[in-house]
């Protein structure tokens, strides 16, 4: 018989987080699965783990590769297996929260027009502690818009439920990708079908210094900008300035990643790498993709007005006046005016200065209260 859900996941040397993943896969409240877990190759307890939860339950299927081929590979092993309707991702340091399948089965069920949906998520660290809840983008526009840049955590790997039927008709994982190939098959996906996510936390994200989030980040981001090129050169009429792009694409992951910009980008190109004024004006075509897009407006309108606040802030008053003028012509976003006053004045005065003039806000905001 055919189950409803296929849960397919990869596990690495897994041992520590393994047994309270796939517990949280067999306790919940939708029981109509089939579990898929392929070792690819682990060398620690991984396998005796595995296999003392599959002696106890017919649900779970077992693979194991004699060799370790990576992450993308071992995913397109698993779905060429999956018998199920639904194929239910989820990593092996993840937690799924108990009602995870049975929202997003019925939302499925109910909306035939979206082929994946992902959720909300908490992230917890090593010892299982939350850390944040991350709240995402819930209109398919809205990430489409955003995807066609980066991930930025608007779905979450192990949050995905997709339809079989599409990930077939998709090849499924692109193997020559070894990172951030979840992030291409989502802009893939977006392309052919609807997707969304639910406001609901239903899983929990371990973030650890064994993650490749952790061990292969700048390999990851380089992947990830690469993605992102391609699908943005294949969307316009004209040729892409490619450094141009770049040098926006890491200033607008700074927004979200400090580190990684200063680790990763800054620390190698110095001041080659800061967003500059050529830069802007050489992205028309990029920029109006943007103002075309449905969701184009409602998310990058925010965003890049956070990024000219963020050069502003940086001593770059040129470059952020040029792109909040993006914003209001192009995109047809307001902006606040003070935010940009106090953008242009703080950076240059000093830090007394600074705190004379908060003293004496706080000072006149009370006379005239």
């Amino acid at each position: 018989m055919q189950p409803k859900i296929s849960v397919v996941m990869s596990v690495y040397n897994g041992t520590p987080y393994l047994r309270e993943s796939i517990e949280s896969i067999l306790n919940q409240t939708c029981t109509d699965f089939e579990c898929i877990i392929i070792d690819d190759g682990s060398s620690d307890n991984t396998w005796k783990i595995l296999s003392e939860y599959a002696n106890q339950n017919q649900q779970i299927k077992l693979f194991k590769n004699e060799e370790n081929i990576g992450l993308t590979k071992s995913l397109n092993k698993g779905l060429k297996l999956a018998r199920g309707e639904y194929i239910a991702r989820q990593d092996a340091d993840d937690v799924s929260l108990p009602d995870r399948f049975a929202l997003q089965t019925r939302f499925l069920d109910a909306h035939l027009e979206v082929g994946a949906i992902g959720s909300s998520a908490q992230v917890i660290d090593e010892q299982g502690m939350f850390v944040r809840q991350s709240n995402v983008l819930l209109e398919h526009e809205s990430m489409q818009a955003c995807l066609l840049v980066n991930n930025y955590n608007c779905l979450y790997h192990s949050s995905m439920m997709v339809r079989r039927s599409l990930l077939q008709a998709l090849g499924g994982y692109r193997e020559d990708l070894r990172y951030a190939q979840d992030y291409e098959l989502w802009l893939r996906l977006s392309q052919v079908t609807r997707i969304e996510n639910l406001p609901d936390v239903l899983v929990c994200v371990r973030r650890s210094n064994t993650n490749i989030t952790k061990t292969h980040r700048q390999e990851q981001l380089q992947s990830a900008f690469e993605i992102s090129l391609k699908a943005v050169q294949e969307s316009l009429k004209e040729p892409l300035d490619e450094d141009a792009y770049q040098r926006f694409w890491w200033a607008d992951l700074r927004l979200s990643d400090e580190d990684a910009y200063q680790r990763f980008w800054l620390a190698a190109h110095g001041q080659d790498a800061q967003l500059q004024s050529v830069d802007i004006q050489r992205l028309g075509t990029f920029w109006q993709l943007l103002a075309n897009h449905s969701g184009g407006a409602k998310f990058w309108g925010p965003r890049l007005s956070n990024l000219a606040y963020k050069l502003l802030h940086c001593r770059q008053p040129v470059e952020g006046l040029q792109l909040l003028s993006v914003v209001v012509r192009q995109l047809k976003m307001p902006i606040q005016v003070t935010r940009v006053f106090r953008g242009m004045i703080k950076p240059y005065v000093p830090p007394l200065g600074h705190q004379l003039w908060q003293s004496w806000q706080l000072k006149h905001k009370q006379e005239t209260s």
